[in-house]
Parts: structure tokens; C-alpha cells; sequence
């Protein structure tokens, strides 16, 4: 009985990733980019239009806003992160966990070396036709489906 209930605990703490990345295929647009932490320029971001189309094998295929296409990877995990941490009055620290969803994309210009990038956090589904994310310390992004 404990290794059936533990096979189940196993499971189900792996749904998430498999939701989110089942999701996550298909192919999606930039809908909105905002300046956070005092950040309102766009300037020097790596992807600020166009398609990407997710692929269900990791791929990625992202055609920019004047027409460059450009192929790569996609990837979401799941990281354990520290929140606040507070020390009592006896000397004992104590911190918050929480897991934190990221996308990292990379891709290179079809015909061309040059390469984008982006490391987004905090990734999350607003609903089933948007999700947003934040390229920390400065912009969150929200995207919809195509």
C-alpha cells in the first residue's frame, strides 16, 4: 500500500510539467511587453515580436516581425527556489520554498550565426490562450495563442 501511495505522490508531482508543456505547443504571438522595476524601453530585447511555434519535441521555430526565421530549442523546468528568509531569536534561520516554472528559448537565423536567447521566469498560464512570464529584472511578457 505505501509504494502504490508513493507511486501516486511520484506522479502527480510530475502532471505539471506535462500540462504545461502540452499546452505549450503550437504556435503563439507576443501580445504585450511591460516594463517592470522602473525598465520601459525595449531596446537590446532579443524578442519583442513574431511567431513562435513550440514543437512537442523540444524544437523551436520563431519567424521575427520583418520576416526573419529563425530555429532552436525550448525548454520548461521546474526549479526550487528560496524566498524570504528570517532568522530567530535563537539563531535559526527558516526560509520559504517555492517552485518557480521557467522557459528558456534559444534560437539561431536560418542562413545566418546570429543567435537569440531569453531565460524567463516565473512562468505561468493566465488561461488556455495566454501565459505570461518575466525576463527578470525587467519586462513581463505576455503571449496568446495564434
Amino acid at each position: 500500500m505505501f509504494l502504490f501511495s508513493l507511486i501516486v505522490v511520484v506522479a502527480a508531482g510530475c502532471k505539471k510539467d506535462a500540462v504545461a508543456t502540452g499546452n505549450l505547443q503550437g504556435s503563439w504571438y507576443i501580445k504585450k511587453i511591460t516594463g517592470i522595476n522602473g525598465f520601459t524601453s525595449t531596446a537590446g530585447l532579443d524578442f519583442t515580436n513574431g511567431v513562435f511555434t513550440f514543437n512537442n519535441d523540444g524544437s523551436l521555430d520563431y519567424k521575427e516581425g520583418m520576416g526573419a526565421t529563425y530555429k532552436g530549442t525550448w525548454n520548461l523546468t521546474d526549479i526550487n527556489q528560496v524566498g524570504n528568509c528570517s532568522t530567530a531569536a535563537d539563531g535559526t534561520q527558516s526560509c520559504n520554498y517555492f517552485w518557480e516554472t521557467t522557459l528558456q528559448l534559444d534560437v539561431v537565423k536560418v542562413g545566418g550565426l546570429q543567435k537569440k536567447t531569453a531565460y524567463f521566469e516565473f512562468f505561468e498560464f493566465i488561461d488556455t490562450t495566454n501565459f505570461k512570464v518575466q525576463l527578470v529584472p525587467s519586462h513581463e511578457y505576455i503571449f496568446s495563442k495564434k
